[in-house]
């Protein structure tokens, strides 16, 4: 891997794969706390669609083993995102250092926002780089009428101890 981003692209690209990651174990935490519950309420997508939106996330084949428990898949996807955060935030110091600007960078400097403010921005922003997180976010919230993600779901995939409910081992 390149330890620097040669451009903004390449930046909003990584920034945009954390967000899969954080969704695909906020898919998987919430379909083991579903099984409790009534399964249909609010809820009209299945999951075979979901699987095929998750799917479409670069490196998807390599960070998901359907062999694995559930437990296994959703640790597995913890680890890569904090690997992808330890990787990004090296890039980002190399790339400033050079002097390469980055969009997402100059916008932080110039409005203050700190890394979760900007984590919180890219969530929100997300649908309008890809119409798959519309749905993913519907389905999270359990009501397919809510495109945009909502406080709860974002303390969700960013805070995962803000509301702590560990991924139940089968």
């Amino acid at each position: 891997m390149n330890d620097i981003y040669n451009n903004s692209l390449e930046h909003l690209q990584d920034e945009l794969l954390l967000v899969d990651l954080l969704v695909h174990a906020q898919v998987i935490k919430f379909r083991t706390l579903r099984q409790n519950s009534n399964p249909m309420a609010g809820l009209y997508l299945n999951d075979t669609e979901i699987d095929e939106l998750l799917q479409q996330s670069p490196g998807y084949k390599e960070w998901v083993d359907n062999s694995a428990s559930v437990s296994e898949q959703h640790e597995t996807l913890i680890k890569l995102v904090s690997n992808l955060n330890q990787q990004m935030q090296t890039r980002l110091k190399n790339s400033i250092e050079k002097g390469i600007p980055l969009k997402l960078q100059e916008m932080s400097r110039i409005y203050s926002l700190g890394s979760l403010e900007m984590q919180i921005f890219l969530i929100c922003l997300a649908p309008e780089f890809n119409s798959k997180y519309n749905k993913l976010y519907g389905y999270l919230q359990d009501d397919v009428t809510k495109k945009a993600p909502g406080v709860e779901l974002i303390l969700d995939l960013l805070c995962p101890a803000f509301f702590y409910s560990p991924v139940p081992t089968p």
